[in-house]
């Protein structure tokens, strides 16, 4: 972990501290590249040091000969510990792909890599997490082209980026550095291609704000009314699936008559997909009272 975030040289006098975890993170504490990331990397090693001395003291206790049935139940329950460690739920099960992708980066310590073994039930969060990583390879697509000498695709590269706001936790950092560099490379150098990756810039870091203040929020527990609506919504939802179904619809059309982007028709179809996981009821009627709160504060002022 430390070989992901220091030089080698610096790894040396942390290493010695490695059995004593708040000398650790005092130590730790005083490197300026280190010092951002203390608090998370002492989660990943206590939680690791606890697991290997419970290990430690397993094995001592298995050639001390202790009483068999003790020691039985201490490594079954050793393990159990050990296994129960490494599942992570995710309780929000409203939660966004996006969501999903920063709880396992969250969960993996520094250094690591974790790869998607398998998925199932795709459907609302399971295909919002599929959609990130289409997003990704097309974000990626975009911003490579972007570094392309060739005036012809760095030209194609900025015009579907005026209209691509798909950027997630995958992108984000990818695409703005290389909308930032494409500002200085020789063939923005002009008056037009400038003005859209201003607008480009813009739009990204709009949307760039709205994630990192998604991420940044913890699941919220739902008021005890959001029950009743949800309730109320299982009887109401025949007429949202109506609804959903022309929605559809309209947006197959403008897509066929190529009013609305490809790109676009996704996202506002993965908006509808999201609706139908439910939920939506006790969200139209909070965001409506929110807005009404809103318009109120503002005629208070006036």
């Amino acid at each position: 972990m430390l070989l992901a975030l220091l030089d080698e040289t610096e790894t040396p006098p942390l290493l010695a501290l490695w059995d004593q975890p708040d000398a650790l993170e005092q130590a730790a504490t005083k490197l300026p590249s280190l010092e951002p990331h203390v608090k998370e990397l002492m989660v990943f090693h206590r939680a690791y040091l606890k697991s290997f001395q419970s290990f430690n003291q397993l094995v001592a206790d298995v050639e001390k000969g202790s009483n068999p049935e003790q020691l039985q139940s201490t490594i079954l329950n050793t393990a159990h510990d050990w296994f129960f460690d490494k599942i992570h739920v995710v309780e929000d099960y409203y939660a966004s792909g996006d969501k999903i992708i920063h709880t396992i980066i969250k969960r993996t310590p520094f250094g690591f890599v974790n790869r998607v073994m398998g998925l199932q039930n795709i459907k609302g969060t399971g295909l919002d997490f599929a959609y990130r990583f289409l997003a990704w390879d097309r974000a990626h697509e975009l911003c490579t082209k972007l570094s392309n000498e060739d005036e012809s695709l760095f030209a194609e590269a900025l015009d579907e980026l005026m209209t691509f706001r798909d950027y997630g936790v995958l992108s984000a950092e990818f695409a703005g550095s290389a909308i930032e560099a494409a500002k200085h490379c020789a063939n923005a150098q002009k008056e037009r291609y400038q003005a859209q990756l201003s607008v480009i810039d813009e739009r990204f870091k709009q949307v760039a704000k709205g994630l990192h203040e998604a991420m940044s929020k913890t699941a919220e527990k739902r008021f005890w009314l959001a029950g009743i609506f949800d309730f109320i919504e299982g009887y109401v939802d025949v007429f949202d699936a109506v609804y959903r179904r022309v929605q559809t619809n309209g947006i197959y059309k403008d897509l066929m008559a190529q009013r609305i982007s490809r790109t676009r028709a996704i996202a506002e179809l993965s908006v509808l997909n999201k609706r139908q996981k439910g939920g939506w009821l006790w969200k139209e009627l909070t965001t409506f009272f929110t807005r009404m709160g809103t318009r109120l504060e503002r005629k208070a002022k006036d």
